[in-house]
């Protein structure tokens, strides 16, 4: 389908513009639909170009009838319900670990000034060993494998209902290509005067 396209020449934003009114037919075709319901259609599609005359016919294609459309041009699945590991603030992560590391690092009976120096490096190591992402590998690292098997066992998961996949078994067809007169052609025709 692509190459079909492509070999054709197309104005300047007659894509933006299919795409946009694409999105006002799909947006009422979920109107029209449950979230739950699943259906398949055999759109029949004609797309012309007025300026430059190429146009695409657009069908199902009937070569292949298994696949995810079964046979169908076009199947919107029913929406499906995902189960997803619980997402942590980024910043509330960090500032949990630095503590962790002050804490488990730095003795509570430190003098101030001990305690501040050694506080600052622990800031700076943690802080160089979350920029580096070549710090951690999970596969490589002594107690890599048991760490990510803790957080994902204590990361709660939640569910959240997706859309279900929209799914096209489309070909074109019945193509042909139009070279529109030139002015000089219509005006020899008699069909554009001179003036316009």
């Amino acid at each position: 389908m692509k190459e079909e396209v492509n070999k054709r020449e197309w104005t300047d934003g007659v894509g933006k513009a299919l795409k946009t009114i694409g999105a006002i037919i799909e947006k009422k075709e979920r109107t029209t639909h449950d979230v739950d319901d699943e259906y398949t259609s055999n759109p029949q599609i004609y797309i012309k170009d007025m300026k430059t005359g190429s146009e695409l016919i657009l069908t199902t294609d009937t070569t292949n009838e298994g696949g995810k459309t079964h046979g169908n041009g076009y199947r919107k699945c029913k929406s499906v319900v995902q189960t997803v590991p619980s997402k942590l603030p980024t910043k509330k992560i960090i500032g949990r670990l630095m503590s962790l590391v002050i804490r488990n690092f730095v003795p509570k009976d430190a003098p101030a000034e001990q305690y501040s120096v050694m506080v600052q490096n622990a800031i700076e190591d943690v802080a160089k060993s979350l920029a580096d992402d070549e710090q951690w590998d999970d596969n490589v690292e002594d107690y890599g494998p048991a760490v990510s098997k803790a957080i994902s066992d204590l990361l709660e998961h939640t569910t959240t209902r997706r859309a279900g996949d929209s799914l096209l078994n489309m070909r074109i067809v019945g193509v042909t290509t139009y070279a529109p007169p030139t002015i000089a052609e219509l005006q020899l025709g008699g069909l554009v005067s001179e003036s316009n």
